[in-house]
């Protein structure tokens, strides 16, 4: 099986040569020479004429053949370059107590070989996954990359400390390869680690880039973008242009309304390799701009010359209708932006009992816990006007279920986003402390006990505008169940969102 693999790899390793993405080195590692061609045999003697009569004269014997001429012997050397590694067999050591399938099975590396100040060195990539710098060692009949690349899949990660490459008669690289490492897993309260040992299949890159653009907030909204989320660039391996790779982003509202955006310096590979890994763009107003579309004729390509091409994505965000220094929801104008179980309390039906003043908005009831998918994604956004602000304020309550067991305890009761057009976002969690509850003498909407309305006060960016958005919960978390408390109900109720 592995010479059938090596036919077929040798014309790739030619052809990507003469193309000029690939660098020919010398290391010594030239094949055997040619066997020198055998002397011709000198031809036989005529033979004399019989005795008596006058015998004909013997023929002039033929002269001998020359002897072939030697073939040449193979030639040639490593090969830098970029290439696809495909782990086709991952085996798990039986006593790590490892579970699941590896993560690198059947899964696409990029691995990169460039000679930088005389040292030849690689960048392992996993596709979608972080670059790893690796050294090179170059043996007679290996290239052995020695480094610590890392690809995660579903709570497992596998750590590849040594990946050998195997080379052929000519110097060239083979078509197989073998690695050792590592894979950690969590289950929740289950860590198991143990070595790994792997193989697979080595060719010359033939993947096309590909980026993934976020499409749908962190911790906000499902399908959609809380307006100062970072609209994320990710990219399956490193790509490069000429000039700027972000100049020409761009995002067109499908309602012809121009689309400010700042983009954030790009996440590079790191030196002596080129190419950008991941990138980010963020709103320069969070005004609403509606139904969108990401518009982005690129000239991005891989280290082998592979085009990325033009990208279009519908881009949706969460409209906040208007810019104020404080939303009490105390009247029948939606002021702010909300998802999931939120509802706003009072409006046309007057002043609700349930808020301290007036109308509130209330989030939820959800569960609120410390494993994956056990708090909905829900919760309450607005835009604050900060011109003349010093400061933001929020006046809050926070309720939870009963469960007969004393002071209740929940992770987080809700998280607070704030950020400025263009800027990174700040986020900040509201955990009641045992003392901060107090048992209701009947119980509202199933809830048990509750806090007092609390002020909950922070620091203003400098700028005019404000996005703060009240999140249910600690937000989606990348945790698996394990030896926790179990999820309470948990309810929490906005009075007011102000700029001081």
């Amino acid at each position: 099986m592995r010479l059938s693999l090596v036919v077929a790899l040798l014309p790739l390793l030619s052809v990507a040569a003469c193309g000029g993405r690939f660098q020919a080195i010398d290391d010594g590692s030239s094949g055997s020479s040619g066997s020198s061609g055998s002397s011709g045999s000198s031809g036989s003697s005529g033979s004399s004429g019989s005795s008596g009569s006058s015998g004909s004269s013997g023929s002039s014997g033929s002269s001998g053949s020359s002897g072939s001429s030697g073939s040449s012997g193979d030639v040639g050397g490593l090969t830098l370059g970029s290439y696809d590694l495909t782990f086709s067999l991952v085996t798990q050591d039986t006593q790590g107590g490892l579970f699941g399938p590896p993560p690198s099975i059947n899964h696409a590396f990029r691995v990169d070989l460039v000679e930088s100040k005389g040292t030849v060195l690689g960048l392992v990539t996993p596709r979608w996954g972080a670059p790893s710098i690796y050294s090179v060692a170059i043996e007679p009949s290996s290239v052995v990359l020695s480094g610590k690349g890392k690809y995660s899949e579903n709570f497992s990660t596998d750590t590849w400390s040594t990946i050998t490459i195997w080379r052929v008669h000519s110097g060239g690289l083979s078509a197989s390869f073998d690695a050792t490492g590592v894979e950690d897993a969590s289950g929740g309260d289950i860590i198991a680690h143990g070595n790994i040992r792997g193989s697979g299949f080595l060719t010359v890159d033939a993947l096309a880039p590909e980026v993934r653009i976020g499409a749908t907030s962190p911790m906000g909204p499902e399908g959609a973008l809380l307006p100062w989320d970072p609209i994320t660039l990710t990219f399956a391996e490193t790509v490069s242009s000429a000039g700027d790779p972000f100049a020409s982003f761009a995002i067109t509202s499908n309602g012809g309304a121009p689309v400010g955006l700042k983009v954030d310096a790009p996440v590079n590979a790191p030196a002596p390799f080129a190419g950008v890994i991941a990138g980010a763009a963020r709103l320069t107003s969070f005004a609403p701009i509606g139904a969108s579309t990401v518009a982005w004729p690129n000239g991005l390509a891989d280290p082998a010359g592979h085009a990325l091409g033009a990208v279009k994505q519908p881009l949706s965000f969460l409209p906040l209708p208007v810019s104020l220094k404080q939303h009490t929801f105390d009247g029948d104008v939606v002021t702010v932006g909300t998802w999931g179980s939120t509802t706003l309390l009072g409006g046309l039906g007057g002043p609700d009992a349930s808020c301290e003043s007036g109308g509130c908005a209330q989030i939820g009831s959800f569960l609120d816990g410390y494993c994956q998918g056990q708090t909905q994604r829900l919760g309450v956004a607005a835009r604050l006007d900060t011109s003349a602000a010093t400061g933001i304020s929020i006046r809050y309550r926070v309720f939870v279920e009963d469960k007969g067991s004393g002071a209740p305890y929940i992770p987080a009761a809700f998280a607070v986003q704030t950020a400025a057009p263009g800027s990174n976002v700040h986020t900040e969690s509201v955990n009641p402390t045992p003392s901060d509850w107090k048992k209701l003498a009947a119980p509202w909407k199933g809830m048990g006990w509750a806090t007092d309305w609390t002020t909950m006060s922070f620091g203003v960016p400098i700028a005019k505008e404000t996005g703060v958005g009240i999140i249910a919960g600690s937000g989606p978390n990348s945790s698996p169940c394990g030896l926790v408390p179990a999820p309470s109900n948990v309810i929490v109720l906005v009075d007011s969102i102000s700029a001081n």
